[in-house]
């Protein structure tokens, strides 16, 4: 064969490579968030340390690739039978894998996890929400079981919604070397300082936003809550906007503690109680103190109540209180906003919420400190509620 002829063949070769890594590209491009996803496959095809020796059923989580990335790798399934043999004993199961995340909210970064040397754990039951705590230290386990939230109990090891790993940093004698106690929501880093503390403040979010986002059949909504005459009031808004100390004067002024951080809503238009310790802070940047219902001389909800009045207001130094009625599609929106889980179950949610809005009416406002709107927004509570029952007395968009 001529070298012409051999100059063509190799550049046709090149051509039809080109043109496939093109195509392979446009495919790529067009769903840009699989190209890492495909690294991490083959990667993890090769990685075969971690197997399926740390589950008691492959079923529950087969090695196998999304149907959209197995033309690259070969798809088939690992198990301890095909690994040698040092390799399947060091891989061996330990207390704490008999905490197994469910199969389609795993992903292959929690391999490196896996491979830590977890003790002992345990599962949080509640709200139809199952979460798995891990420890890399027994000793972990008193304290963790006793920050339970309210209406979670401590059950029994399997598989569960959301994995939370706490790993406790080992002493250290190198001088000038300190190491971070972890935690981890399960593969992303969660909380790590060197103060234990900050650890358990931030595994007591975790699990309660682990709650929130898996509930079911409830909705959670980020929002205080109350209770006056009988009906529920919510109060929902985003961090940092007040409404902690807004539920509190609330509450000194004489309405039932429900929440400062949830409304717990129901299919019938009902607030659930989810009373937390009210989380207070001076100032935005302060750390938040923990304050009970007792010690504003408040009394705490225990059944669920049929909400009256949904209010939407954040602080504004200098506002006053000159709140407006939402329209029942903007009311809905309003909560949705605030609402966790939404995406997940759409349906559900919206459900829930028209039924809100259809015996509630939403405000929006801007407000002032929260010792001059909180007499305000429980008589507006009141009026709405008389105009409920004989419409006649009340305007219509007050």
């Amino acid at each position: 064969m001529s070298r012409r002829a051999e100059s063509s063949g190799d550049q046709a070769n090149t051509g039809r490579r080109k043109s496939a890594g093109a195509a392979g590209l446009a495919a790529c491009s067009l769903q840009p968030e699989h190209r890492c996803v495909r690294r991490i496959w083959l990667w993890f095809e090769r990685d075969t340390m971690f197997a399926n020796t740390h589950f008691a059923s492959s079923r529950l989580f087969p090695l196998r690739a999304p149907a959209h990335f197995q033309g690259g790798i070969s798809g088939q399934r690992i198990t301890s039978a095909s690994l040698p043999i040092e390799i399947a004993r060091t891989a061996r199961p330990t207390a704490g894998d008999r905490l197994r995340l469910r199969a389609d909210r795993y992903t292959p970064c929690m391999a490196k996890l896996e491979r830590l040397p977890w003790i002992d754990g345990f599962v949080l039951n509640g709200y139809g929400v199952r979460v798995g705590v891990r420890v890399n230290d027994a000793d972990l386990l008193p304290a963790l079981r006793s920050r339970l939230p309210p209406g979670v109990q401590s059950g029994e090891n399997g598989v569960v919604d959301r994995m939370l790993s706490v790993l406790k940093a080992e002493s250290t004698k190198t001088r000038g070397i300190k190491q971070y106690h972890l935690l981890y929501a399960d593969h992303v880093v969660g909380g790590r300082s060197f103060d234990f503390g900050d650890v358990l403040e931030s595994y007591d979010s975790h699990v309660r936003v682990a709650l929130a986002q898996y509930s079911r059949p409830n909705l959670f909504v980020h929002a205080g809550a109350v209770a006056w005459n009988g009906r529920a009031i919510i109060l929902p808004a985003k961090t940092l906007s007040g409404k902690s100390h807004l539920v509190a004067e609330l509450v000194r002024t004489g309405a039932v503690y429900f929440s400062d951080e949830y409304a717990v809503l129901d299919a019938a238009g009902n607030a659930h109680p989810f009373p937390k310790p009210l989380s207070l802070r001076e100032h935005r940047a302060a750390r938040q103190r923990d304050v009970t219902a007792d010690k504003l001389d408040g009394i705490v909800g225990t059944e669920p109540l049929p909400v009256g009045l949904v209010v939407s207001c954040e602080y504004e130094a200098g506002a006053g209180w000159h709140p407006r009625r939402l329209s029942p599609g903007a009311g809905v929106l309003e909560l949705l906003a605030n609402a966790f889980g939404a995406r997940e179950r759409p349906g559900e949610a919206l459900d829930i919420l028209q039924q809100i809005v259809a015996q509630a009416p939403v405000l929006k406002c801007k407000r002032g400190d929260a010792i001059e709107v909180a007499g305000a927004i429980l008589a507006a509570a009141d009026d709405y509620s008389i105009a409920s029952v004989n419409p006649t007395q009340h305007g219509a968009n007050r």
